[in-house]
């Protein structure tokens, strides 16, 4: 299965990658739902 990338990247430097219902950091593990991730992308701006 392709992972599915967000093009943005998590605190540690990872891209997030799409998760079921939600986004996943493959490296510190960090876990967000869609909600949570739409929050987090507009606190980047």
């Amino acid at each position: 299965m392709e992972e599915k990338r967000t093009g943005i990247k998590c605190d540690c430097g990872t891209e997030f990658i799409f998760d079921g219902d939600g986004v996943l950091c493959r490296t510190c593990g960090t876990k967000m739902t869609m909600e949570e991730f739409e929050k987090y992308k507009k606190s980047l701006k």
